[in-house]
């Protein structure tokens, strides 16, 4: 079964998948046999982790589906969360002042230098 149709299928049968990403990695971690119970605790197989699907390819498919199928949509408070982190995404602004000599530059989000006299 392809990483789609595994995720899909668990967002069908359990709706708090829908709304989690940590919860949702869990589950397949779990149906891929990389987490396991070892004497009453939940363990991770190194190998089959480092081997395994990446985190990001999993919340991808989750989007996709979600896109796809709008009735395995998150709860309306994580989509409107989602949807105020998506159209604040490249807004955000980086500075960093670097003070040489009788000047400092400062580098935006543009990595652009700028020299702001003393």
């Amino acid at each position: 079964m392809k990483l789609y149709d595994k995720i899909k299928l668990l967002l069908i049968e359990q709706e708090e998948l829908r709304s989690s990403d940590k919860k949702l990695i869990w589950e397949l971690m779990e149906m891929e046999g990389i987490i396991y119970i070892s004497d009453g605790k939940d363990s991770i197989d190194k190998q089959k982790f480092l081997n395994g699907v990446a985190f990001e390819s999993m919340t991808r498919a989750r989007r996709k589906i979600q896109e796809n199928y709008p009735e395995l949509q998150a709860n309306e408070t994580v989509r409107k969360f989602r949807e105020k982190i998506r159209k604040q995404k490249g807004t955000h602004i980086y500075r960093e002042t670097l003070k040489t000599g009788s000047y400092e530059m400062v580098i935006g989000k543009d990595n652009i230098a700028r020299r702001l006299n003393k």
